[in-house]
């Protein structure tokens, strides 16, 4: 499936980029966890070298995060009185759950490559503007 390709890419990718969480995974090598939002369920499994890599389809788990469309909404403005659901391997899933909260995509660096540095930086201005506008656009939805 090309969005299963896509996903897998991707998220090597941004955890190629943030090699700084191999220190806290190493451990976990072999784990896998399935983080269920609503319908979308998206699962991981830590490779050899401590880094995170997404898995089509998992059979089995060690652990499990699991939360509602609306409390994830919650947890991106910033509200962590929400109710996410853990099973199986806490530890793991709370560290995991650490690092990607501190993930980072140097989207500017891979755009550079593409279009060249000065136009790489304007058009990743523009994107966090665009970005900014409509999260606090949606937020107000969803108030209302």
């Amino acid at each position: 499936m090309i969005a299963d390709s896509i996903k897998k890419k991707l998220t090597n990718h941004l955890f190629q980029q943030n090699e700084w969480v191999k220190k806290d995974l190493s451990k976990h090598k072999s784990k896998s966890i399935l983080f269920n939002i609503g319908p979308i369920h998206y699962a991981l499994m830590i490779n050899e070298a401590g880094i995170p890599e997404y898995l089509e389809y998992i059979d089995s788990y060690d652990a499990e995060i699991k939360l509602t469309i609306s409390s994830a909404i919650e947890l991106m403005r910033g509200n962590k009185n929400v109710h996410i659901e853990i099973k199986g391997d806490i530890e793991f899933a709370t560290i995991l759950s650490n690092a990607l909260k501190n993930i980072e995509w140097d989207f500017e660096d891979d755009l550079s490559k593409i279009i060249g540095d000065i136009p790489a930086y304007q058009v990743v201005k523009l994107g966090k503007k665009i970005v900014q506008n409509t999260k606090e656009t949606s937020f107000n939805i969803a108030d209302t």
